[in-house]
């Protein structure tokens, strides 16, 4: 037998040694309101888009509620729900800020923004902020790299009008395994 330049007189045996293990998957979330400010209303949602499905699902959001028609821009700050939210059988998930129906002189203050942001669209993900760190222009966030398994996220999101985040919100993440994602460890 002649095995990689060495001739061998007998048999010999080879063996191949493996180990896998399920990837750890996101199945469930907590949104906890933090904080809000700015002259428009907004909504920061967590979309999933179920398997064998196109259309998105919010699952939980945190709302922000002009206290009046004009400044001063403090209003309320809510989660919905308020607690665990078991996200389900998804195939992916992102984060969308809508902003209005109430946004006061939205056009004067910030002409052509967009009243619909989502954390992976590269064109405007420097508005967001994640664990006090800006994230820059061109990056397509994946909600994955930011909901992490059994650890909380501090997040902040820009509507465009101004330079300081207005809608502060905690993620918590809590996971479990993926039984349809194997991943190779030896």
């Amino acid at each position: 037998m002649f095995i990689s330049g060495v001739f061998l007189k007998g048999p010999m045996q080879l063996g191949v040694e493996g180990a896998a293990v399920y990837a750890k998957k996101l199945k469930s979330v907590k949104f906890q309101a933090t904080d809000a400010q700015g002259w428009w209303e907004k909504t920061v949602r967590l979309m999933v888009i179920r398997r064998g499905s196109s259309t998105p699902e919010e699952v939980a959001n945190v709302h922000y509620a002009v206290s009046a028609a004009k400044p001063p821009s403090k209003g309320t700050v809510k989660a919905n729900p308020s607690g665990i939210v078991d996200l389900g059988d998804y195939e992916t998930a992102y984060m969308e800020m809508t902003i209005g129906p109430t946004a006061y002189e939205f056009d004067k203050w910030c002409a052509g923004c967009p009243t619909v942001l989502r954390s992976d669209d590269p064109g405007t993900s420097d508005r967001f902020t994640i664990d006090g760190r800006s994230v820059a222009k061109g990056t397509v966030l994946n909600i994955f790299d930011f909901a992490k398994c059994d650890e909380t996220s501090s997040q902040a999101w820009e509507d465009g009008g101004g330079g300081l985040p207005d809608i502060h919100y905690k993620l918590t993440g809590y996971c479990g395994t993926d039984s349809t994602t194997v991943r190779l460890i030896k």
